[in-house]
C-alpha cells in the first residue's frame, strides 16, 4: 500500500509540473478510502465512529491507575468524542469535496493567468507527509496534556485510537490551508480579469467558491468542538488555533485577488464614465429636446454600463458567505463568554 501511495503521489506531482489539468487530486484520506473499496460511505461512517471507542479505552486506563473516573466524567468525555465523530465524518467528506472542486478550478485557471510560466496549483493537497506531520504534532500536544494530568498509562492506551481519528481532521486542515496558500500565490500573478466583462466576479467565482466552501466545512466541523470542549483546555486550544488559522488565512489569501479586482473595477468605472461623457457631450453642446431624444438610447446604455461597473464586487467572495462567517464567529465568541461567566459564578 505504501508503494502504491508513493507512486500515486509521484505521478500527481509530475503531472502538476507538466502543467497537466486532468488528473484528479487525492488527499490522504481519499487515498485510504479508495484502497478500502466500496461502499465508500460505509467506510467513512466506520472511520468516523472510531472516536466513540476512546471513552471506553481512556476510562479503563484511568481506573487501572487507581484513579476514580465517575459516570459524570464518562458522560462529559463521551459527549466530546461524539462531537469529534461528527467532525471526522464531515471532514472525511469535505476533503474529497475540496479535492473535486480544486480539480475543476485548476482546469480553468490557465484562462485568467496572462503571464508565464504555466500555473501549477493545488498539487500539494495530495501530500501524504504533510497531514501525517500535523497529526503527529497534535498527538504529541494532546498526549502531553494527558500525561501531565493522568500519568503515562491513559494517553499511551488511547494513542492508537487518537491517531486514527486525528488523521481525517488534520488531512482536511492541510488540504484547505494548501488551497488557500496556492490562491495567495495565484494572486501574485498577473490575471486577465478584463477578459471576463460578462462575469460580475471577473472570472474568479469558482476560486472564491472553493475557498468559501473550505471555510464553511471547517466552521461546520470546528464550532461544535469549541462549544462541547470548552471545559477541556487542550481540545479547546487546538480547535481555536484551527479556526483562527483558517479564518485568518482565508482572508489573507484573498487579499491579492481583492487588489486586482479593485484595480479592474476602477478601470471599468473609468471606461463607463468616459463613455457616459461622450454620450452626453452632444446634449451639453445643444441642450434641446430633439438632441436628448437622439441620444436617449446611447445615454441609457452608458448609464447601465456605469451602474454595472460600480456594482462589481472587489472580493471573490459572496456577501452571504461573509455574513455567515460574521454570524458564526460572533455566535461562538458569545457562547464561550456566556459559558465562562456561568463557570465563574458557579465556581
Amino acid at each position: 500500500m505504501a508503494e502504491s501511495v508513493g507512486e500515486n503521489e509521484r505521478v500527481s506531482n509530475e503531472d502538476d509540473v507538466r502543467g497537466g489539468q486532468d488528473t484528479p487530486m487525492m488527499p490522504l484520506t481519499e487515498r485510504i478510502l479508495e484502497r478500502l473499496g466500496r461502499p465508500k460511505w460505509l467506510w467513512m461512517c466506520l472511520w468516523a465512529a472510531v472516536p466513540l471507542i476512546s471513552p471506553l479505552v481512556f476510562s479503563t486506563a484511568i481506573t487501572a491507575t487507581g484513579r476514580r473516573f465517575g459516570a459524570e466524567d464518562f458522560i462529559d468525555l463521551y459527549t466530546t468524542q461524539a462531537v469529534l465523530a461528527y467532525v471526522c465524518l464531515v471532514f472525511l467528506w469535505g476533503a474529497g469535496e475540496l479535492a473535486r472542486q480544486a480539480t475543476e478550478v485548476k482546469q480553468e485557471i490557465s484562462e485568467i493567468v496572462s503571464d508565464q510560466p504555466p500555473v501549477r496549483v493545488f498539487g500539494g493537497i495530495s501530500s501524504v507527509a504533510a497531514p501525517l506531520v500535523l497529526t503527529a504534532v497534535a498527538v504529541v500536544v494532546i498526549s502531553a496534556g494527558g500525561f501531565l494530568q493522568y500519568g503515562p498509562l491513559p494517553p499511551i492506551a488511547s494513542l492508537p485510537v487518537l491517531l486514527v481519528y486525528l488523521v481525517p481532521i488534520l488531512t482536511l486542515i492541510w488540504v484547505y490551508l494548501r488551497i488557500l496558500i496556492d490562491i495567495d500565490h495565484l494572486g501574485r500573478r498577473s490575471l486577465a480579469l478584463d477578459a471576463f466583462p460578462q462575469d460580475r466576479t471577473l472570472g474568479l467565482e469558482k476560486i472564491g467558491s472553493l475557498a468559501s466552501t473550505g471555510l464553511g466545512i471547517v466552521l461546520i466541523g470546528a464550532v461544535p468542538v469549541l462549544l462541547a470542549g470548552s471545559d477541556e483546555p487542550v481540545t479547546l486550544g487546538i480547535s481555536l488555533v484551527i479556526v483562527a488559522a483558517s479564518v485568518g488565512t482565508f482572508l489573507l489569501s484573498m487579499w491579492r485577488l481583492h487588489r486586482q479586482m479593485s484595480a479592474a473595477k476602477a478601470r471599468y468605472i473609468r471606461i463607463a464614465r468616459d463613455l457616459h461623457d461622450l454620450a452626453y457631450a452632444p446634449i451639453r453642446r445643444e441642450p434641446t429636446i430633439g438632441r436628448l431624444e437622439e441620444q436617449a438610447t446611447v445615454l441609457k446604455a452608458a448609464q447601465s454600463l456605469n451602474e454595472r461597473a460600480h456594482g462589481l464586487p472587489t472580493w471573490p467572495i459572496n456577501e452571504s458567505t461573509l455574513r455567515f462567517i460574521a454570524v458564526v464567529v460572533t455566535g461562538v465568541v458569545t457562547s464561550m463568554v456566556v459559558r465562562g461567566l456561568f463557570a465563574t459564578v458557579e465556581g
